[in-house]
């Protein structure tokens, strides 16, 4: 089943979007299934192409920390601007969904293998998009490869402890002051 057309997107609210996932299998734990929702998760967004003709973009192959700034964060900065942290800002998601989660973004891992086949998507390494960007490569090879300015990126997954619930975060990067990025949770339905 493709489980990207079982999906109903519920709600885009505070920079996130809640998706229901009506097929009870998508959240459960083996790396096929980790695929499935990185591919719910991709398939909800929408990215921008910037003019370009293309509408296909740089997916980097591995997850990506966004913690860092979240982590530097004191609670008196948290008291006083909490949406800046997601333990006060996700209050949709599960406590412990949004532990889960700021505990497992920290440790990058390669995306599951099943992503490179992903409509839409060109699944490349992160250190040979940034040295093909410092000797200018990047502009051919975009153009070879028939993409769209901008590239994508996602954290890993954190899961409740039923695995009914999964947060992922999602960068859209296309310059220095161009880009988005968002929480996506998705939920099992029936729960």
């Amino acid at each position: 089943r493709d489980l990207a057309e079982e999906s109903v997107v519920l709600s885009r609210s505070e920079n996130a979007i809640i998706v229901c996932a009506l097929c009870t299998d998508a959240l459960a734990q083996t790396p096929a299934d980790e695929a499935e929702i990185y591919k719910l998760v991709l398939g909800a967004m929408t990215f921008e192409s910037l003019g370009s003709p293309f509408t296909r973009h740089a997916l980097s192959a591995s997850t990506f920390d966004p913690g860092t700034f979240w982590r530097s964060l004191d609670e008196d900065v948290i008291k006083s601007v909490p949406y800046l942290h997601p333990r006060t800002r996700l209050t949709y998601a599960r406590p412990e969904t949004v532990e889960n989660f700021l505990e497992v973004i920290a440790r990058e891992k390669p995306l599951p293998k099943a992503l490179a086949k992903l409509p839409g998507f060109l699944l490349i390494d992160r250190k040979r998009a940034q040295s093909m960007t410092a000797r200018g490569d990047w502009d051919k090879f975009a153009g070879d490869n028939r993409l769209a300015p901008g590239s994508v990126g996602v954290s890993r997954i954190g899961f409740d402890k039923s695995r009914s619930q999964a947060l992922v975060y999602v960068i859209f990067s296309c310059g220095s002051v161009c880009g988005h990025d968002t929480f996506v949770m998705l939920e099992r339905g029936g729960t």
